[in-house]
């Protein structure tokens, strides 16, 4: 299995079609019936999907196929999960991350080759591109603040404005200051050090 994810009292899980080859590679179940073992439904589509969001128009997903040119920004249409690039006018086929903000009608679309596209959906859907040669990684938004995180940086913008951009340099030399006897640099990965994940606490 690939990814999961929880929209409202469903549940989604995306299978990794290079496990097997299957069209129907989106499944879903209400939770409920999940925890008592019922049976899952399907939604056909042959890609990844790596987040969900729920819209006005219905749950879209970003999508990258990884190995392959086969994602996109998919919606969803009865059975089927739909590719909707050429309507949005998105031209990338490696999207990490969706989020639709449900106060300011604006759907934000990052991906791994260009940039973050965001959508308005107050009028006729227009659309802005932000960090436009950027690998975006993760989208988190409260308020009217926007973070974007890329393997490097996190980048903060309000009110469509960036404000600060904290890097990954940065926040080694906050530990080194407040926890002197921890470091990024100790981590035992066989990897390169960056940002991997973007998470909110209310502490």
């Amino acid at each position: 299995n690939f990814g999961l994810a929880q929209m409202k009292d469903t549940l989604f899980l995306c299978r990794s079609k290079y496990m097997k080859t299957l069209h129907h590679n989106l499944f879903f179940i209400l939770t409920g019936n999940y925890l008592q073992g019922g049976k899952m439904d399907s939604l056909e589509i042959s890609t990844l999907v790596w987040k969900m969001t729920p819209t006005p128009l219905g749950l879209m997903a970003a999508c990258w196929g990884a190995r392959d040119a086969s994602g996109g920004l998919f919606l969803r249409m009865g059975k089927k999960m739909v590719n909707i690039n050429e309507q949005f006018g998105l031209t990338s086929t490696q999207l990490t991350d969706v989020v639709y903000d449900g106060k300011l009608k604006k759907l934000y679309v990052g991906t791994r080759d260009k940039g973050l596209y965001v959508y308005d959906f107050n009028t006729i859907i227009s659309k802005e591109k932000i960090e436009a040669k950027s690998d975006i990684l993760d989208l988190k938004i409260i308020g009217n603040k926007l973070f974007i995180l890329k393997k490097d940086t996190l980048s903060l913008y309000e009110n469509g404005l960036l404000k600060k951009n904290i890097s990954l340099a940065d926040v080694e030399k906050f530990i080194q200051i407040t926890k002197p006897n921890n470091s990024l640099r100790s981590i035992d990965i066989d990897a390169p050090n960056r940002f991997l994940d973007l998470s909110i606490s209310n502490n």
